[in-house]
């Protein structure tokens, strides 16, 4: 996209105020392949959180700027007409925007509604020139690249107008206005979601990878929605499984069996600002799936012994697995790991391979603990602890601390690569993922100013690129 359409673009999101809020929409529907990946963006929500459209030197520089882009002095009030009234640009942004490619990143997609056509016709006059029709669906551009409209609808593609052409005169089947999804993708709260219909990787996949699949389970059959949402102080990203098959929803039921809620028994060993992880596992459910599910089968290169060192290992896990860095200093962390074991398989099978516990790495089973620690006392209290309420209810939590994990970078980075990691968490205090439901895991980024949504500090920085602020 060139560079004035893109500044273009960003001016009229800015400019679009006091629209009521999004609704559900099956005019855009239609023109969303529903084997493709899909992002819808909810430019209003956006609009109000950045608080960009309040700031009268962001107005003052919109008017400006567009009208300089006119090319005579028509095009000059048009443009104008905009910048004082934004409704002008013929654009309805208080319904979202949808964005659709392939999973090669071919055959991309932009579209939205219209408010007016003829608004939007005479925008797209002062900016190029006065679309061309063919077959009653108007456009501009020439060969690939096209933007083309009806009286409801405009579509950006990256085709020829008359594969555009195509998709305003062809039947809703294989679209979007006939997909399941859809509804549940028009339902989400966030900013913006992508949907991904994981039969766009199957030809991703290596043979190896298609072979780790459980017997039975089709990639095609289930789906990936992504939801961010953001708030004053975090960020947070869903992301869900939609499964669309009896052996996918069955698959699911079985996986629920092998992780409970968190315990927290080991919570008291791990510091509250370094970067840990939780769950608690029934490691012979867990070996019983995989053989059930056939997935050793589909290994040829592993051996009996192999499998019987697998069995038992996992057999011994019962209870809660818990990791945690606390110092990272150069390329060797502080490390404390903590599993709940039946007996002293896990310390058998490291014998057996060779491995030996050492002042450098301290490993043994204790009251039915496996532990290993890199650094540090295997049973030191941390102070301050991770509390337990934020495992309560969980089956998964992971926690990563801004500053250590800057740490962490720094040591694998060159000068000007660690300064440029510890500058990206500077506004950052940490990470949590856990999982909100058997199918839906979040990823919330905490801000260290909790008082001030990240959507707002980024459109600053956004703004700033374009010299709108």
């Amino acid at each position: 996209m060139k560079q004035k359409t893109m500044k273009l673009a960003l001016m009229l999101l800015v400019a679009v105020v006091a629209f009521t809020s999004c609704s559900k929409s099956s005019k855009t529907a239609r023109f969303l392949p529903d084997d493709a990946i899909t992002m819808r963006i909810d430019v209003k929500q956006i609009l109000d959180k950045s608080k960009a459209a309040d700031n009268d030197a962001v107005k003052q520089q919109l008017a400006k700027n567009l009208e300089a882009m006119g090319k005579n002095e028509e095009a000059k009030a048009v443009l104008k007409a905009v910048a004082e009234d934004p409704a002008k640009a013929g654009i309805d942004l208080r319904q979202p925007l949808w964005v659709s490619t392939n999973a090669d990143g071919k055959n991309a997609l932009l579209v939205g509604e219209l408010l007016d056509k003829d608004d939007f016709v005479k925008l797209l006059t002062a900016l190029d020139k006065a679309p061309k029709e063919k077959d009653g669906i108007q456009y501009i551009g020439e060969g690939t690249n096209v933007i083309a409209f009806d009286d409801d609808c405009f579509v950006v593609s990256d085709g020829t107008i008359d594969d555009v052409i195509k998709k305003f005169n062809a039947d809703t089947k294989g679209t979007m206005a006939e997909s399941d999804d859809f509804s549940k993708l028009a339902d989400a709260k966030g900013i913006m979601q992508v949907l991904i219909p994981m039969g766009v990787t199957q030809n991703q996949l290596t043979a190896e990878q298609k072979a780790l699949l459980p017997n039975g389970l089709d990639m095609k059959d289930l789906s990936i929605l992504l939801d961010l949402s953001s708030e004053k102080g975090s960020v947070t990203l869903s992301v869900e499984a939609i499964a669309k098959s009896d052996a996918w929803k069955q698959n699911i039921e079985e996986g629920k069996k092998l992780m409970r809620n968190i315990d927290g028994d080991y919570a008291n060993y791990i510091a509250a600002d370094g970067m840990s992880i939780f769950c608690n596992i029934d490691g012979k459910a867990y070996f019983d799936y995989l053989e059930k599910m056939g997935v050793f089968k589909n290994q040829k290169t592993i051996k009996s012994d192999q499998l019987e060192m697998a069995k038992g290992v996992l057999g011994t896990i019962d209870g809660d697995f818990t990791a945690g860095i606390s110092k990272w200093e150069g390329f060797i962390p502080n490390v404390c790991l903590y599993l709940k074991t039946k007996d002293k398989k896990i310390i058998e099978a490291l014998n057996q391979l060779g491995i030996k516990s050492s002042k450098e790495m301290n490993f043994g089973e204790k009251d039915g603990t496996t532990y290993l620690a890199i650094g540090g006392e295997p049973f030191a209290e941390a102070k301050p602890a991770v509390s337990k309420s934020n495992l309560k209810g969980h089956r998964v939590y992971i926690h990563i601390g801004a500053q250590l994990a800057a740490k962490a970078i720094q040591g694998f980075c060159t000068r000007s690569q660690a300064k440029a990691a510890q500058s990206a968490v500077e506004s950052i205090k940490s990470i949590e993922i856990y999982d909100t439901a058997d199918t839906k895991v979040d990823f919330r980024v905490n801000m260290n100013d909790a008082d001030k949504d990240p959507v707002e500090t980024l459109a600053g920085i956004m703004l700033g690129q374009f010299g709108l602020n």
